[in-house]
C-alpha cells in the first residue's frame, strides 16, 4: 500500500510503430481496464495523424483527434484514464511513438 504523496512506479509497454495503409485505422492499444497512463506521438515530419479512442470499428477520421507533425496526445484528463481501444491512422511508412502503463 502507498501512502499518501507516494508515487507508485510503472513500467512501459511500448507500441511505436509506422501506419501500416494510409487512411486506414490499425489498433495501437487493445481495451486495458487496468491502464494508467499512455501517450501517443506522431514523428512523421509532416504529416497528421489520426487517433481514436474506442472500438476500432467506430474509428473515423472526423471523430479523432488530430495530431500534427511531432505532436501527441495521452489517455489522461487530469485523474480521469481512457481505457478504450486506441488506434491510429495517418500516411503509410509515417512513423509513431506510443507507449501505456
Amino acid at each position: 500500500t502507498l501512502a499518501l504523496g507516494q508515487i507508485k512506479p510503472l513500467s512501459s509497454k511500448p507500441a511505436s510503430g509506422t501506419v501500416a495503409v494510409t487512411d486506414t485505422f490499425q489498433s495501437v492499444f487493445a481495451y486495458e481496464p487496468n491502464r494508467s497512463s499512455c501517450l501517443i506521438q506522431n514523428n512523421s515530419a509532416s504529416a497528421k495523424m489520426y487517433v481514436f479512442f474506442g472500438p476500432i470499428a467506430s474509428a473515423t477520421k472526423a471523430t479523432s483527434i488530430v495530431l500534427d507533425a511531432g505532436k501527441s496526445v495521452t489517455c489522461n484528463s487530469g485523474p480521469v484514464v481512457a481505457i478504450d481501444q486506441v488506434s491510429i491512422t495517418g500516411t503509410a511508412t509515417d512513423a509513431f511513438y506510443a507507449a501505456q502503463q
